[in-house]
């Protein structure tokens, strides 16, 4: 639903729906539906008088009616998204009035199906209309007939304006594929894990073959069998649009108590010796996406850093890093020296790279090897500056972390604060 095809009656009672403010202007009210869209808020149900509420979806009805017999192209102009959302802006009205009024379930249940009729009319036309855009279809017809030469997919335009002849060439977007020929293996609900992964992969396979939410919505039975087509069946009932539906199927087969395991499963997941840095991150931040209480970037950071390969490992144990994007660079750098260096075993030894060395791959390590020599000559006896003990670094200290410099070691102060290392830097 595009909440800047509606009414301003219309988003105001969306956003009413939602709990939301309805004071302010129409932009600012679309604006704030749009934002709660994508929040996914909670519906609430809103007090109203059950049969105006019957009579304008009817006069509603009648009107998009006439609307959609006017639809000549096959592609979602504006007018024919202005179409789509009012559909599911009925939708939401009638299931406020079965909350509302429970008593009129039936009469409710015969009007949701006679606006998901329209929705099936509008794609059945979108899929036989015969221009590319809507009130062009005079222009269409005279640059076909005119000889121009533009035959099959591409069609032209000539204009003359002062004795130069302009061609405009106007491109017809890909028609969209059916889901039903997707070859794609169907949801059938005996792999609950598997119900993420499957929406990701759905939702690719739409934007490759030119299928929009509400098209994915309306077709959506084709996804699914089994046990999951029975609670497709009964959960198509409750919701209007592909984002609900998708909110459902995860709460059914994946719940709201997941996260625990799925946090077990992150801190398991180590990084093989022959992986690269950005397919393990891809890997480990896909997973940390996939909880429903987000988890901090530097918690996120300390997690990956115990997950690392040995060889990263000891390349950046005293490398001072604030963010996953920092990680990421340093980690390449690492990598890129260690490739160029031709030296690919799991864990190389620091003392094979000297800084005098003319080899070219000393340049883009530079980094990591001057910290990491730096930090040795400061912290001779021990390795973790957070405890004094010599058998691990700090970042994987579990002792309550104190204050010190990340690059040299001092205590009571940080990096900024240091006198060694700012001065070094002002240098």
């Amino acid at each position: 639903m595009d909440p800047f095809k509606l009414y301003e009656d219309q988003i105001v009672f969306e956003l009413k729906l939602r709990n939301a403010a309805i004071e302010g202007e129409l932009s600012e009210l679309a604006n704030r539906l749009h934002l709660e869209l994508l929040l996914a808020k909670d519906i609430v149900v809103v007090e109203v008088d059950v049969s105006k509420e019957f009579d304008y979806c009817r006069r509603a009805f009648e009107q998009l009616t006439k609307e959609i017999g006017g639809i000549k192209s096959r592609n979602r102009t504006p007018k024919v998204k202005s179409i789509q959302s009012k559909i599911i802006h009925l939708i939401n009205r009638l299931n406020n009035i079965k909350a509302y009024k429970p008593e009129s379930s039936d009469l409710v249940a015969d009007m949701i199906s006679e606006a998901r009729e329209l929705t099936k009319r509008v794609e059945l036309l979108l899929a036989s209309g015969d221009s590319d855009s809507e009130g062009d279809d005079s222009v269409d017809k005279k640059n076909s007939a005119g000889g121009s030469g533009a035959g099959g997919k591409n069609k032209a335009s000539q204009v003359r304006d002062g004795g130069q002849q302009n061609i405009v060439l106007q491109c017809s977007e890909p028609r969209a594929e059916p889901v039903y020929k997707w070859r794609l293996r169907k949801f059938d609900g005996t792999d609950p894990g598997y119900a993420y992964d499957f929406l990701l992969e759905v939702e690719e396979k739409a934007k490759t073959r030119a299928v929009t939410v509400d098209r994915l919505f309306t077709e959506s039975a084709e996804l699914f069998e089994g046990e999951a087509l029975l609670w497709h069946r009964d959960a198509v009932k409750r919701v209007s649009c592909w984002q609900d539906l998708r909110r459902e199927l995860l709460i059914a087969y994946q719940g709201y108590g997941n996260d625990g395991q799925l946090r077990e499963k992150i801190r398991a997941t180590k990084q093989p010796d022959s992986q690269g840095i950005d397919v393990f991150l891809a890997r480990i931040c896909g997973m940390y996406e996939r909880l429903e209480r987000k988890v901090a970037e530097v918690e996120q950071l300390e997690e990956i850093l115990r997950n690392l390969n040995p060889f990263l490992k000891e390349k950046l144990m005293m490398v001072p890093l604030q963010s996953i994007q920092e990680l990421r660079t340093m980690a390449r750098l690492a990598e890129s020296g260690r490739t160029r260096m031709g030296d690919l075993s799991a864990s190389p030894s620091t003392g094979k790279v000297k800084a005098g060395s003319a080899h070219p791959g000393n340049v883009e390590v530079s980094a990591v090897q001057d910290s990491s020599i730096r930090s040795q000559n400061n912290s001779r006896e021990f390795s973790c500056w957070n405890c004094r003990s010599g058998d691990h670094a700090f970042r994987s200290c579990t002792a309550p972390r104190k204050k010190f410099c990340f690059r040299c070691g001092m205590v009571d102060v940080t990096t900024p604060e240091c006198p060694r290392c700012s001065k070094s830097k002002n240098e």
